[in-house]
């Protein structure tokens, strides 16, 4: 994701590959907007890893006290996106959704 700066807060901004959106609210608070409105926020492999990636992020940094999970426009989120296919994993932790739900659990 790119990173940019704007009004101190660090933003990594949407990808087309991720559709995310952060923002650092404050040294405390962490916003994570899905940004993918136009399927009404439904998630794909490459959003399930960015959420995980974030969230990892998010538990090793010692000031954050709130994640605020939200989605762009009119919806949280649709669900799973099914354009994106169901894939098979040889290894389960390969899966984005795994790692996804892995990372709520230790966050």
């Amino acid at each position: 994701m790119k990173k940019l700066v704007e009004g101190g807060n660090t933003v990594l901004c949407r990808t087309a590959e991720n559709g995310l959106v952060l923002d650092r609210l404050n040294p405390s608070v962490l916003v994570i907007k899905i940004s993918r409105a136009e399927v009404r926020n439904a998630l794909c492999d490459a959003t399930y890893a960015a959420l995980a990636a974030a969230l990892n992020d998010a538990k090793d940094d010692e000031g954050l006290e709130f994640i605020i999970l939200t989605g762009d426009g009119d919806f949280f989120c649709g669900g799973v996106d099914l354009k994106n296919g169901f894939k098979v994993f040889d290894d389960v932790q390969e899966n984005p959704v795994y790692r996804f739900l892995c990372s709520i659990v230790e966050c």
